[in-house]
């Protein structure tokens, strides 16, 4: 009497649409990244240009160099912890 073979599972096949969807992580992890790295920059680059701001310059220059921060913190943390 003859053993029966062993038939390997098939994987399912990823689609295109889930292989467009893990590109587009990757690519919105890195653009994310660079957003903020150039918002951080830029706002380097303003803090020497105008070395005595306004109270409101100052106010905008603060919160936008923090969301830049954030942004990139939060890139790398989900790089990391992914």
């Amino acid at each position: 009497m003859a053993t029966p073979k062993r038939m390997a599972k098939k994987q399912p096949e990823r689609g295109r649409v889930a292989e467009f969807l893990a590109v587009l992580e990757a690519h919105t992890k890195l653009l994310a990244f660079f957003f903020g790295l150039c918002f951080a920059v830029i706002m380097l680059v303003l803090a020497v240009w105008f070395p005595k701001p306004t109270a409101f310059q100052y106010m905008v220059f603060r919160i936008t160099l923090a969301l830049a921060a954030a942004g990139v913190g939060g890139v790398i943390v989900l790089t990391w912890e992914g």
